[in-house]
């Protein structure tokens, strides 16, 4: 089994101000969009004169337990789902 070169393949196809810097393989049966327990993001920005005080501050609004719900897709097949979310920093 010959590894294929996700990283060159991923970021061949995305516009040059975002990158894949890693990746690791999973079962078949995972959903990371369902099955993950938490996310980490992590956002750098080229030096320009963006005033990251400010970002700092508006991003800080969202620290805290949030109700997301007007963010996502309702799906009616599920009806106990939680649109609460945590943001940690």
């Amino acid at each position: 089994n010959l590894e294929l070169p996700y990283l060159h393949m991923l970021n061949s196809v995305l516009p040059p101000t975002i990158r894949a810097i890693a990746w690791c393989p999973v079962v078949p049966e995972f959903n990371a969009r369902f099955a993950c327990l938490s996310r980490s993001y992590k956002y750098f920005f080229v030096k320009s004169d963006l005033d990251i005080a400010s970002i700092r501050e508006a991003a800080s609004h969202f620290v805290g337990s949030h109700d997301f719900r007007n963010f996502c897709k309702i799906d009616t097949t599920k009806p106990n789902l939680t649109f609460t979310r945590r943001i940690l920093a």
